[in-house]
């Protein structure tokens, strides 16, 4: 996680806001790598397949999402120069007092919550908006999971 949030934004990204630049676009990605939250804000992105900035309980008792970025630098910190944390810095769901995980598909149980729909109202909101105008779609680097999310 630490990786990927303090990660630079890498040349692809960098390229597609050089062609972006002065043009009005919305961001849907499946990437969990938080680099086009890094380039633009909030509301011109949607990540629907979750964000490593967030935490969320592993058991879903809760539709709360919750900040990462400082409890994973405080991790970091914890390890030095090791690979492990004290055990009583897991992250816990701040409810239930189970083990918290990153809102990212794939570890598990991914909260399909309210940031979830938040996050694919923003698309939503921005086709709306636009309907009557003329709008290119374009679609780079979909894999064999993502399909089912881009349609």
């Amino acid at each position: 996680m630490h990786t990927t949030q303090t990660a630079p934004i890498r040349e692809p990204y960098l390229d597609l806001d050089a062609l972006l630049r002065g043009k009005d676009f919305f961001i849907l990605t499946t990437n969990q790598d938080t680099q086009f939250v890094k380039l633009y804000p909030e509301e011109k992105v949607a990540e629907i397949q979750g964000d490593h900035r967030f935490f969320q309980c592993s058991y879903c008792c809760t539709d709360d999402t919750w900040d990462s970025v400082s409890q994973v630098s405080e991790l970091i910190k914890a390890m030095g120069s090791g690979t492990s944390i004290p055990k009583d810095m897991i992250p816990r769901c701040p409810h239930c007092g189970r083990e918290a995980f990153p809102w990212v598909r794939g570890y598990g149980n991914f909260l399909q919550g309210k940031k979830y729909n938040h996050e694919y109202q923003k698309i939503s909101d921005y086709i709306l908006k636009n309907q009557n105008k003329k709008i290119l779609f374009i679609e780079l680097g979909v894999g064999r999971m993502t399909p089912v999310f881009i349609q």
